[in-house]
C-alpha cells in the first residue's frame, strides 16, 4: 500500500462481512437439513419462514454494527451487509455443488451456474432492500427534523 493512503474498509469490517457470510451459511445448512423434502408442507414452510426471519434479523444487527462503526455514512454499512449475504450465499453454493458431486460423482450444469447466480440475486436484493430501508429512515428523520 502506498504511504499515507488508508483502506476504504478496515481489516477489521471484512472479518465482520466473513463472520456474517459465515452465519449465512449456517442458516441455509441448518435450513436444508432441518426441512428436508419428505416433510408435510406446513412443517417445512414454518422452518423456512423462521429461518428467513433469522436471516432478516441477522442481517439487520450487521447492519447496525456497521452503522456504530462509522455513523457517517449509511451506505458503506449496507454494501458491506449486502456483501456478507452475498458471500454466505457463495459458501452455500459451494457446499451444494460440493454435496450433489458427493452423492453423484456428477454435477448438473445448472448446479454449477449456482455458484454465480445464487450470490449475484440475493446480494443484489439484499442490497436494494438495505438501500430501500437507508432511504426511508432518512426521509423520517427529515420529517421529525420538520416538526
Amino acid at each position: 500500500m502506498i504511504q499515507g493512503m488508508t483502506p476504504p474498509v478496515s481489516d477489521k469490517r471484512w472479518r465482520r462481512v466473513a463472520t456474517f457470510g459465515l452465519g449465512y451459511f449456517g442458516l441455509g445448512v441448518a435450513s436444508a437439513m432441518i426441512s428436508n423434502p419428505l416433510r408435510p408442507g406446513l412443517g417445512q414452510a414454518s422452518i423456512r419462514v423462521g429461518v428467513l426471519l433469522a436471516a432478516i434479523v441477522l442481517f439487520y444487527v450487521h447492519g447496525r454494527i456497521e452503522i456504530a462503526s462509522s455513523p457517517e455514512s449509511l451506505r458503506k454499512p449496507v454494501f458491506l451487509s449486502s456483501g456478507a449475504v452475498a458471500c454466505g450465499t457463495f459458501l452455500l453454493a459451494v457446499y451444494a455443488v460440493t454435496a450433489a458431486w458427493w452423492e453423484t460423482s456428477t454435477v448438473p450444469w445448472t448446479l454449477l451456474s449456482a455458484l454465480l447466480i445464487w450470490p449475484v440475486v440475493t446480494g443484489v436484493l439484499a442490497l436494494l432492500g438495505g438501500l430501500t430501508v437507508v432511504k426511508l429512515m432518512k426521509m423520517a428523520r427529515r420529517g421529525t427534523e420538520r416538526t
